[in-house]
């Protein structure tokens, strides 16, 4: 009889952790944190959505004067593409988290750096008078910026993220400096 007694409040207690994840042991805050680093970063995608309109728009343009298939060019920059999730540190103290992460990525600085000595030996080795006009020259930046994507390499950068405890919503979120680390990467 005993057995019974206790097996309605026990099951009771489970239906409440299973609701109230955090005040049971639900998931640490580690793994809400790699979770939602994992979904943020394998967005990086020519097949994300989200990811090429952000692409498209911040480009306003270039891409077609170009003459460059914008999925065409995430697919070339991101090839090599990875990052690994290490250490994520947690004090919940301060309301604060940090996650170190390493990215591997081409550099955009690199392959504007060669993008713009290998269009100045272009432009110094043509005959103005044989160009069409200023599309062709256009397409030919297209063409030369392309091929300095292709060529880069893919380098290492350690980044940390930076994530803030919100008791009103009992909720951690990252910080608003993602932007600022990501590009940090992509330098």
């Amino acid at each position: 009889m005993k057995k019974k007694f206790w097996a309605v409040p026990m099951a009771l207690a489970a239906v409440l952790c299973t609701v109230l994840l955090t005040a049971c042991g639900g998931p640490k805050v580690e793994d809400l944190i790699r979770d939602d680093l994992n979904e943020g970063l394998s967005a990086i995608s020519a097949d994300d959505d989200d990811f090429m309109e952000g692409l498209e728009q911040g480009a306003d343009g270039s891409f077609e004067q170009l003459g460059i298939d914008p999925h065409e060019f995430a697919e070339v920059y991101l090839d090599g593409y990875a990052y690994e999730i290490g250490e994520i540190t947690v004090d919940k103290d301060a309301g604060k988290a940090t996650a170190e992460v390493t990215i591997h990525m081409k550099s955009l600085s690199g392959i504007l750096s060669d993008f713009a000595t290998r269009f100045q030996e272009w432009v110094e080795g043509v005959d103005p008078s044989t160009l069409s006009g200023e599309e062709e020259i256009y397409l030919k930046g297209g063409e030369v910026l392309m091929d300095a994507t292709k060529d880069a390499e893919t380098k290492e950068s350690n980044v940390t993220f930076t994530y803030t405890y919100d008791e009103d919503d009992n909720s951690w979120s990252i910080d608003e400096d993602t932007a600022e680390v990501l590009l940090s990467a992509m330098e």
